[in-house]
């Protein structure tokens, strides 16, 4: 309505100009309307600025006596007003006509000395000869007179050239409008696949940059430079000191638009409070690049190295492999021996086996212990006996597991052979290895496609409103390729596909190189040498290989919210490893797969559920269901390694046992060892659940991504120390070391050179990884401000160095995991000790 009023009173409102520039005085009452002509040496490329100052604000006349042209109230260099004798709701509404386009803007009253620039809008793609004229309207919802000064400046840098770097200020309150127009022969633009230009805009002030939108739209009108408008455009995000923006040539086949818009709040984009709110002047750089578009260089080193590495490694395992096998035994025809039964010793016996499993027909043999009541073994005679009266009224089914944890626990030491018992029963080993192949795969088939899925949608949404502030990216390295639009975050897992890969065909080679009786379809019916139970090697290459996968897919659109599904992998490979390293001595006692799947979906839906509860009452329910949870877990954990599984049989009855004789015979330890063990696991966690808790009250919007990869990352990381530093002990206090069978003591500690270099390589991930370039728990604007170019091959960042780096200690780790007890393979099992 006030346009169409305007261009009505066009025809016989005018006013006097003076050198492109005019001063009027104008009110709800009394409109203006003016034509500012411009120099005849304007240049028609440049832009037109027109620049509103309001000088002062003055009293309405009195409505019954009209105020005559020649008696008009005085002006701006004669009076001034406080500012509050306005409502901060009026303003000013400016609309200018320049080459057959119309601009409108506004300026709120209620400020003395308000100056606003606004660059007028035109479509610079059609050719002009001269220059035009600008019509002006300037209309004001105040009854008050407001005295307006209006001047027209000729834009000089409106136009950018590529690689050209451009200065300029921004006043807090007015949009800034740049133009790239590139010269499609000079810079063959849009005729790649996949062209993209950098746009990168940097404050260069001491001070905090004010929060500012940025921009990006074809050339043509309207421009939407303007708080109101700026999140229609065809790319659009916030920034405080740094942004970049990657625009794509087939979006913007004749060149763009760039916006530059203050936000009059800053705080809106803070985590915290700023230490100014309101827009500031500030100085300014912008310059347009043109990124790298081959991507034929850095993707082929890159697997080049991965491939050499992998290659290398490989062969240094195979000849440590072809090298062990030399001196191994040559098996007889029927490689047992014979069926009967190893020598049973007493309670206090500190060597052999309770009882044997004949390897022809499956059946454990126990005795009867015979061995009399003294001071050193009394708690353990009562301690059997109260689980025996317990295991009474068990049934017939669960006998042999009764059986084997009373065996167990006869025993101040344990060997290997008191540990796989049950090896005979092909279902109880199955659920403890085979298993895990079965189901993780499965299950997380199931998880990939709703979070490809989901992920993608967010993507396409992005790509659609043009928001860029949906997904966390580093947008000064952001290489896209067809849909995707960070092609070499994604690319970069290509390590955890290939190094999957080959550790998978690295655990099929040792399968097929174990000599006659240790394969591991047999190595159940010898009685030497580490059980060889791949399974959960191979889950965990084909879990590495999923890895790669879905972090591939969280980095379509990285936000808290998809963070999980790059997550989920590393817990299933942490967990895996903890329990293939208690499994490695413990096989009768490991961890049963369906049951740590459903302990796993419990931590996925606390998980989950931080992402999405945010009221206060509801997260304070949700953290203390973690906690008992956390707490129950790990007390059974605790009590199942230092009973030796016996827990397990019986949760329900036996827990009153073990707390009576925690209680009355508090002073007496069974197995020193695995009682300082247990003590640490529980002190340990008992700090990291600490821990997370204050971190929650500190920042109550986090999720438990992190705290569960803390968590996970810790015990892991101490079991392998606890593992190491008694292996470490076993070579070098020479134990075996006069049987012929077992290799060197170098080919001994291969497996901690393995070790020591995915330990070297892992900490520079580490490094890689702390020094982020987005952050997901900021703000956008925060996020982008840390925001760096490709730092290597013009196409990988910090972050592709980290999957790089990470995948790399991973695949060492997990060789040297996977040959840490090969120099057992021919020693006797009754005399490896248990860890």
């Amino acid at each position: 309505m006030f346009i169409r009023t305007l261009v009505t009173s066009l025809a016989f409102c005018t006013c006097i100009t003076h050198q492109n520039s005019i001063k009027v005085d104008v009110a709800s009452w009394n409109p203006y309307l003016s034509e500012l002509p411009l120099d005849q040496d304007h240049n028609v490329s440049n832009a037109v600025i027109i620049r509103t100052s309001i000088l002062v604000n003055l009293p309405p006349p009195s409505p019954l006596s009209p105020i005559p042209q020649e008696s008009r109230p005085p002006t701006s260099e004669q009076l001034t007003y406080p500012e509050s004798q306005l409502e901060s709701s009026e303003s000013v509404h400016i609309t200018a006509l320049y080459r057959g386009e119309y601009n409108h803007w506004n300026i709120d009253l209620g400020h003395v000395d308000y100056t606003k620039e606004k660059t007028l809008c035109s479509n610079h793609l059609v050719k002009k000869q001269r220059p035009e004229n600008i019509s002006i309207g300037i209309f004001s919802t105040s009854r008050e007179v407001v005295s307006i000064q209006v001047d027209t400046l000729d834009e000089e840098e409106f136009l950018l050239e590529l690689d050209e770097e451009v200065e300029f200020e921004m006043d807090g309150i007015s949009s800034k409008v740049f133009q790239f127009l590139p010269d499609v022969e000079l810079h063959n633009y849009g005729g790649e696949a996949d062209e993209t230009y950098l746009v990168a805009v940097k404050s260069i002030s001491e001070m905090n940059s004010n929060c500012l939108y940025v921009a990006v739209n074809p050339p043509g009108c309207p421009w939407y430079d303007s708080t109101a408008l700026v999140r229609n455009s065809r790319l659009w995000a916030r920034m405080l000191n740094i942004g970049y923006y990657p625009v794509r040539t087939a979006m913007f086949p004749n060149g763009f638009v760039i916006s530059i818009i203050p936000v009059m709040n800053s705080s809106e984009c803070t985590t915290l409070p700023s230490h100014h709110n309101q827009s500031q002047n500030n100085t300014l750089k912008i310059q347009v690049q043109k990124t790298l578009n081959s991507y034929s260089l850095p993707i082929g080193l890159s697997v080049g190295v991965i491939v050499a590495t992998s290659s290398i490694f490989f062969a240094i395992v195979y000849c440590i492999w072809k090298t062990n096998m030399k001196n191994h035994p040559q098996p007889s025809p029927n490689h047992q021996e014979d069926d009967e039964a190893l020598e049973l010793p007493t309670i206090d016996g500190g060597g052999g086996s309770n009882g044997d499993v004949s390897p022809h027909n499956g059946e454990t043999k126990f005795t009867k212990d015979m061995s009399p009541t003294n001071p050193e073994n009394a708690y353990r005679h009562m301690l059997i006996k109260d689980i025996k009266d317990v295991y009474d009224s068990r049934c017939e089914s669960k006998s042999d597991h009764c059986q084997h944890a009373i065996e167990r626990l006869k025993k101040r030491r344990l060997y290997l052979s008191d540990l796989t018992r049950m090896s005979h029963n092909s279902w109880h080993r199955r659920q403890r290895s085979k298993a895990y192949l079965y189901l993780v795969p499965l299950l997380s088939i199931f998880y990939l496609i709703p979070s490809a899925q989901m992920v993608y949608t967010e993507l396409t949404r992005s790509r659609v409103t043009g928001n860029l502030e949906q997904c966390y990216l580093n947008y000064g390295c952001s290489r896209p390729y067809g849909e995707l639009t960070d092609f070499n975050h994604v690319i970069s897992n290509i390590g955890y596909w290939i190094y999957g890969s080959v550790f998978v065909f690295l655990v099929f080679c040792k399968s097929k190189l174990l000599p006659e009786g240790h394969r591991t379809h047999e190595d159940h019916l010898d009685t030497s040498g580490p059980l060889q139970q791949h399974s959960i090697f191979y889950t965990v290459g084909i879990c590495m290989i999923l890895q790669g996968c879905f972090s591939a897919i969280f980095h379509l659109c990285p936000s808290n919210i998809s963070l999980q599904f790059d997550t989920t992998m590393m817990y299933i490979m942490m967990i895996l490893v903890f329990i293939k390293i208690f499994q490695l001595r413990h096989p009768d006692t490991a961890y049963n797969a369906y049951h740590t799947m459903y302990v796993f979906s419990v931590v996925l839906a606390f998980e989950a559920l931080t992402l999405y509860v945010f009221n206060t009452a509801l997260r304070i329910v949700l953290y203390v269901c973690f906690v008992v949870c956390y707490l129950f877990l790990m007390i059974h954990m605790a009590v199942d390694i230092y009973y030796y599984g016996a827990i397990k049989t019986s949760i329900r009855k036996l827990v009153p046992v073990f707390v009576k004789h925690a209680i009355r015979y508090k002073e007496n330890v069974l197995y020193k060892r695995k009682f300082f063990l247990s003590g640490s696991f529980i002190f340990i966690n008992l700090f990291l659940l600490i821990f997370i808790m204050y971190r929650t009250l500190q920042d109550p919007g986090k999720s438990l991504s992190t705290p569960l990869l803390i968590i996970g990352g810790t015990n892991v990381g101490l079991y392998l120390l606890y593992y190491f530093s008694l292996k470490l002990k076993e070579i070098c206090t020479e134990k075996f070391s006069e049987d012929p069978t077992v290799p060197k003591r170098f080919m001994r500690l291969m497996s901690f050179i393995f070790f020591f270099l995915a330990l070297v390589i892992g900490i520079i991930a580490g490094v890689f990884y702390a020094k982020k370039h987005q952050s997901r728990n900021s703000t956008p604007p925060e996020s982008r401000n840390k925001n760096e170019l490709c730092g290597y091959l013009d196409f990988f960042d910090n972050h592709d160095m980290w999957h790089f780096t990470s995948s790399t200690a991973l695949f060492l780790a997990f060789i040297g995991l996977l040959i840490i007890d090969d120099d057992l393979l021919f020693i006797s099992r009754d005399k490896i000790p248990v860890f």
